[in-house]
């Protein structure tokens, strides 16, 4: 049996929290034993880590040094020795710093510090802390080829230390529901013959590009005007953004619909996906997307590359190019026979390669070469 230590900063919805959550519902549980110690309590996703059955152990450490935080570390070493962990799994920065010092004082065989993004947070400060503290891992893992590049270079990672395991997810989630189609533009009040352009991305942070989809909206909706626009997300950046819509004149094509967790009804009720991002690290969105028969246009950025095949699943347009964008939502809007053929070459992608089981196979395969 090995055991497994996930150290996470906090557990709300988010890529790398629900990717963590199907990690440790989905290890066989006759071969690996699995807890979660989260450093700041009080997360949404908590109750579903309780629900399955999975231990977890709250700390409210909001800063990797000072009195505080050397008692969390004193008590992640004593869980570690108590529970005879094989192999810590850290992510972000501070899970970093008091799990790598905890783990090796007592001895822990693996440590492994996860990478999910392309670094675009990281002052200097952070990543001379990164590159100190990465000198303990034995392992780097990272969840596209893309985030490993970025390791290598600004963390000065040597190739062999890095691992790389995609994303996966439930396929079978996300087949097409006729009811969700109906109820979510029933909700917007979407008539039948509009072309429905779904993004599914937080406002907290400028890179997810929204700025540059509502520059687009601009120019799609001055040539057609049967294309409707839903966000989903919510954050600080918000007002912003529905400051810009109004300016731009195009209000009545746009929703807001905020946070929501009915992102497959969403999906559902969409005719294409568009994630404008400028960065990625490996997005769960767009295979979400792209499992419910989506065509997809997206960023050629980070792990995008990755999932998608430019012309095949959907289009790849450059990074900041409201042009590029609005070209290939026209394009997709006024053809939908090309939306079926890249939604289903969509569908298949995943199937063959991105499911939660292949993952899944590949963490096991992971851990088991550790010890």
């Amino acid at each position: 049996m090995i055991k497994i230590l996930f150290i996470i900063d906090k557990l709300y919805p988010a890529g790398t929290q629900t990717n963590l959550l199907e990690i440790a519902k989905g290890l066989d549980k006759t071969r690996f034993q699995v807890r979660v110690a989260v450093l700041q309590k009080g997360g949404t996703l908590e109750a579903e880590f309780r629900a399955a059955g999975i231990p977890l152990y709250e700390f409210e450490i909001h800063k990797a040094y000072g009195f505080r935080a050397w008692k969390a570390l004193r008590r992640l070493a004593q869980i570690m020795k108590k529970e005879k962990i094989d192999i810590v799994q850290l992510h972000f920065l501070k899970a970093d710093i008091l799990g790598s010092f905890a783990a090796q004082w007592v001895g822990v065989s693996g440590i492994v510090m996860a990478r999910r993004d392309e670094g675009f947070w990281m002052t200097g400060r952070q990543v001379l802390l990164a590159r100190l503290f990465n000198r303990y891992a034995t392992h780097m893992l990272a969840n596209s080829y893309s985030v490993a590049s970025a390791v290598k270079r600004i963390e000065k990672v040597k190739p062999e230390r890095l691992h790389v395991i995609h994303n996966g997810i439930d396929v079978d989630r996300f087949r097409f529901q006729i009811e969700n189609r109906k109820k979510i533009r029933e909700e917007f009040q979407v008539k039948d013959h509009e072309v429905v352009v779904v993004t599914v991305a937080n406002m907290r942070h400028a890179i997810k590009g929204y700025a540059y989809l509502i520059d687009a909206i601009a120019k799609v909706t001055a040539k057609q005007q049967n294309v409707r626009f839903i966000f989903v997300g919510d954050g600080a950046l918000r007002p912003e953004y529905e400051e810009r819509v109004s300016a731009l004149k195009v209000r009545r094509f746009v929703n807001f619909a905020g946070s929501r967790r009915d992102v497959k009804a969403f999906l559902d009720a969409s005719d294409i996906f568009c994630l404008p991002s400028l960065t990625e690290g490996f997005s769960n969105a767009i295979l979400e997307a792209m499992a419910g028969s989506k065509p997809i246009v997206a960023t050629e950025v980070g792990g995008n590359r990755e999932a998608i095949e430019d012309g095949v699943h959907g289009f790849l347009v450059p990074s900041k190019s409201a042009e590029g964008l609005a070209e290939k939502i026209l394009e997709l809007a006024a053809d939908p026979v090309l939306r079926t053929r890249m939604g289903e070459a969509g569908r298949q992608r995943v199937l063959a390669r991105f499911t939660l089981r292949t993952m899944i196979g590949e963490y096991e395969k992971f851990y088991e070469s550790i010890l």
